[in-house]
């Protein structure tokens, strides 16, 4: 019976959740766990063959998994082949080897694996190496910071290619150079 859907009555809960029950089914999966034997999910239910065999498809990895995607893995499936195959990143390669153009600060304890730029995520270690997480976001930034074109501004570009402000008369106007004065028609300025 579905719980939530009928309400037990006294006798039928009773009758189901025992402390003799509860005890024995406790003992026997401790003897099981003991044992070292695993216990299946499905053990005792009744499935169907093509359930069991989608189930047995889903299990397989490698080539033989039905969401293998060959030489051209997408991010989340390079990143937990190559955990899986060369474990987790335990160095900075920057700070050994100064591979990049920056030194390592040392700051960070954690290590990412991160692509070489002009590589493609792959299968292939070749493409990877091991930075830390400061040394990893340095890496991916951009090595410049665009500043907005507007002669004599200097902000950083936020949006549309325009610092906020000319990036808000761009969009309101078409035109970043555009102001409105108050009950006057609109102006360029130069």
């Amino acid at each position: 019976m579905p719980r939530g859907i009928y309400k037990r009555t006294k006798e039928q809960y009773e009758k189901i959740c025992t402390p003799e029950r509860a005890k024995k089914i406790s003992d026997t999966l401790k003897i099981k766990y003991a044992s070292g034997e695993k216990i299946c999910w499905t053990k005792g239910k009744k499935l169907s063959k093509k359930h069991k065999l989608n189930i047995k498809k889903s299990c397989k990895r490698g080539e033989e998994n039905t969401s293998w995607s060959g030489e051209n893995p997408s991010y989340s499936a390079a990143h937990s082949w190559i955990k899986n195959h060369f474990g987790k990143a335990v160095k900075c390669e920057n700070k050994e080897s100064n591979v990049l153009d920056f030194s390592c600060s040392g700051k960070s304890n954690k290590f990412q694996w991160a692509r070489k730029k002009g590589h493609r995520y792959s299968r292939s270690i070749d493409d990877y190496f091991q930075l830390c997480v400061s040394c990893h976001s340095k890496y991916d930034s951009s090595p410049t910071t665009k500043i907005c074109p507007i002669e004599g501004c200097g902000k950083k570009v936020r949006r549309y290619g325009y610092c906020e402000k000319h990036g808000m008369r761009f969009k309101k106007w078409g035109n970043p150079l555009a102001v409105k004065v108050h009950d006057k028609p609109l102006k360029l300025i130069k």
